[in-house]
């Protein structure tokens, strides 16, 4: 079955789908690193463009497509930005015209279905709208898709990721398509932990400065695996240095090697995890490795490159699991074998007991005015919805 994939970055939707039985005959992404990736990985036709002046008729599968898929960036729905003085703009963002560009390409090549992917917050801040309205607009002119939307967890289908996104999925001229069922979270089949990803990319040979700088960056240590800043508040176990709920998440986020890592960020800053239980950063194999990339897999650019092609890419195995019932809902059959599918590691990881907090934090203990609303960023959250996060999403 042809599949187009728009917005590829650095292939994590191609290589799902294509483990599922998709023939991906073009890939669309704008960057160059990423372009340089997907070349590097064997992808056979990469078109680097803006999506919005592509010729698509050029393509040549008018009529003929199955699967039209892709993430438009996420960025303007993205709960990060509400940690920024401008906070999440939403449709406001020029950024978020990609959904327009989207539903453009869907009118000139008419798929059999599609497949979109973004952030939790697409839904939130009008993504999920504009993306109704357009298809209400293509209805009228004789092209109609039922559409599937939901928030798919990651873990929940065997990526050792708490990685929540939007995937909406449209069948054109049929009924809606429905979403396969989770693979994991039951005791038959327990959640894939970071240690079981990380455990394989040991013997990496490639070497990468992975110390932490900064001006806490001596603090780590002194945190407990599975924690972060929290744990040095006035309700956490550790030194009263900041108030409570008053930094994003994932400020000096340590990994549980036992648990599901949180959400691999793109663009991290300079505090920012999350980090290695042994106190450094995470190397390029071990992020690639909690996204469910292959071990060989090839990323093109620096270290803030690679990250941020790793960040923003779709989880292969989830886009595999999706992809799977796409092709049996499209009338295909698909193979036994879960191509991107982990174990369990056979041996347990090393871990050091949290050391002292230092001498030149000591300045910094006191009370500390706490959040006084939803931890969602002290200036965005006067525009945050009413509905109150959830204990993990903070």
């Amino acid at each position: 079955m042809k599949c187009v994939s728009l917005f590829s970055g650095a292939g994590g939707l191609d290589l799902g789908l294509e483990a599922a039985g998709f023939d991906i005959i073009a890939s669309i992404e704008q960057d160059a690193d990423c372009c340089g990736t997907l070349i590097a990985n064997g992808r056979a036709e990469v078109i680097q463009s803006d999506i919005s002046v592509v010729d698509f008729e050029a393509i040549g599968a008018m009529g003929s497509l199955d699967l039209l898929a892709g993430g438009p960036p996420c960025q303007p729905f993205s709960k990060s930005a509400l940690w920024t003085h401008a906070g999440a703009r939403g449709l406001s963002d020029p950024r978020s015209d990609t959904i327009r560009a989207y539903l453009k390409a869907l009118s000139i090549l008419k798929p059999r279905a599609f497949l979109l992917e973004n952030v939790e917050g697409f839904s939130r801040w009008g993504g999920l709208e504009t993306l109704k309205e357009g298809l209400a607009a293509l209805s009228e002119d004789g092209l109609k898709y039922s559409v599937a939307d939901g928030i798919l967890s990651s873990a929940d289908f065997g990526v050792p990721q708490k990685r929540r996104r939007f995937l909406a999925v449209g069948i054109r001229d049929g009924e809606r398509f429905k979403f396969p069922e989770p693979s994991h979270g039951a005791e038959a089949k327990p959640y894939l932990t970071a240690w079981d990803a990380c455990a394989r990319s040991l013997d990496s040979t490639v070497e990468e400065a992975l110390e932490v700088k900064g001006r806490w960056a001596d603090l780590l240590p002194t945190i407990p695996p599975g924690k972060n800043y929290l744990f040095h508040t006035s309700r956490g176990k550790g030194k009263s240095l900041f108030g409570w709920r008053t930094r994003f998440w994932s400020f000096l986020y340590k990994l549980d090697p036992q648990e599901p890592s949180p959400t691999i960020v793109a663009n991290p800053s300079q505090n920012s995890g999350p980090f290695h239980w042994q106190n450094r950063l995470l190397s390029t194999a071990e992020l690639a490795a909690l996204q469910t990339f292959p071990s060989d897999y090839v990323f093109v650019g620096n270290r803030s490159s690679r990250q941020r092609q790793i960040g923003n890419a779709v989880p292969p195995l989830l886009a595999e699991r999706v992809g799977r019932a796409l092709i049996v809902r499209l009338g295909g059959g698909v193979t036994a074998t879960v191509r991107f599918e982990l174990t369990k590691a056979d041996r347990a990881p090393e871990l050091a007991a949290p050391t002292p907090v230092p001498p030149k934090y000591w300045r910094y203990i006191g009370t500390h005015v706490d959040h006084p609303g939803a931890g969602r960023g002290p200036r965005p959250r006067t525009q945050a919805p009413a509905t109150q996060p959830s204990e993990a999403q903070l």
